[in-house]
């Protein structure tokens, strides 16, 4: 049974509002935590799957082309652009999950095992993109084959699905469960936890997309393939700037300003932190957010013995 085929119209449009949402939500992030001299790791890494993406826009607007390409783009275009499209596809999907991983970096107190812990998650991640990168750069460079065909498309093998399916499945079971783990030291009411843990776990529809595309890789079906996997990117980057966003949002619902304004105290045994990423003690009515306390019980006592409470910012 043969799958549909999407028109070279259709894909183009579906590609460009998909890539189009990713590009603003992207954009209104990096220019608000500029204005608010915020920018951190985490917006650095989403500046640059951003540029990924619309790299990869590029690329599909000239791959979908057909057999004659009303801007006279050469052959060797199309074979550049399919290269492209391989690796910004995977570039902008892994410095996405990175930015959401930093930002638990930057959330969680250094007081608490969780930041050690995302740091790690950090960078297997980083080894998780270039593991995929290689891959996919030996599969299209070993066999050229496919410069002669008449698409002008690499053909990726099923070892990739199934080393994408794995890495997508362990890196949002971390995406996920870090921020639980981090909430349960954080006293904030229902909604509010709620709020929060529904942005990170939002991530887990980037694996349900993943699974659809990578269907379309072992059939092949070429426009499904592209469609969804340039939706798979877009809603990457999307995701990745829900935390800033809806935070953002809830603030100016809540109080008339946004909540990433200023820095707060929350207290972890006697050490005050300053959140940069989402400033939880705003999210709720009571006068501070407070974590429950991972510190030494020795270094507890010193710090009150103290008449000054150290400050620590990530």
């Amino acid at each position: 049974m043969s799958l549909p085929c999407a028109s070279v119209t259709t894909t183009r449009i579906l590609v460009t509002v998909f890539h189009a949402c990713a590009i603003m939500t992207t954009t209104f992030r990096l220019w608000y935590r500029v204005r608010k001299r915020r920018f951190w790791w985490d917006d650095g890494l989403a500046a640059i799957a951003l540029l990924s993406l619309c790299i990869s826009l590029v690329c599909v607007w000239i791959i979908t082309d057909g057999q004659v390409s009303p801007s006279g783009e050469s052959k060797m275009l199309h074979i550049t652009a399919d290269w492209g499209v391989v690796t910004t596809f995977t570039t902008c999907l892994w410095f996405a999950r990175m930015s959401i991983m930093v930002s638990i970096v930057r959330l969680a107190p250094p007081a608490l095992r969780i930041r050690y812990l995302a740091l790690c998650s950090s960078v297997l991640f980083a080894l998780m993109w270039v593991a995929l990168l290689v891959q996919k750069l030996y599969l299209c460079g070993h066999n050229i084959d496919w410069y002669d065909s008449s698409t002008a498309q690499c053909r990726l093998a099923s070892s990739v699905a199934i080393l994408q399916v794995v890495t997508d499945v362990v890196s949002d079971a971390l995406l996920v469960a870090l921020p639980i783990r981090l909430l349960r030291n954080v006293n904030l009411p229902k909604n509010q936890r709620k709020l929060i843990l529904s942005v990170f776990s939002s991530s887990v529809l980037i694996t349900l997309v993943c699974v659809i595309h990578i269907i379309f890789v072992i059939k092949p079906a070429v426009s499904l393939q592209t469609i969804t996997g340039q939706l798979e990117i877009a809603l990457s980057l999307i995701i990745c700037n829900l935390l800033v966003i809806v935070t953002y949002l809830y603030g100016v619902i809540r109080n008339g300003e946004d909540i990433d304004v200023g820095h707060r105290n929350g207290s972890v045994g006697t050490h005050t932190i300053l959140f940069t990423t989402v400033d939880l003690e705003q999210l709720t009515s009571h006068p501070s957010a407070s974590y429950t306390s991972t510190a030494d019980p020795q270094a507890v006592k010193s710090a009150s013995d103290s008449d000054s409470v150290p400050t620590v910012e990530p």
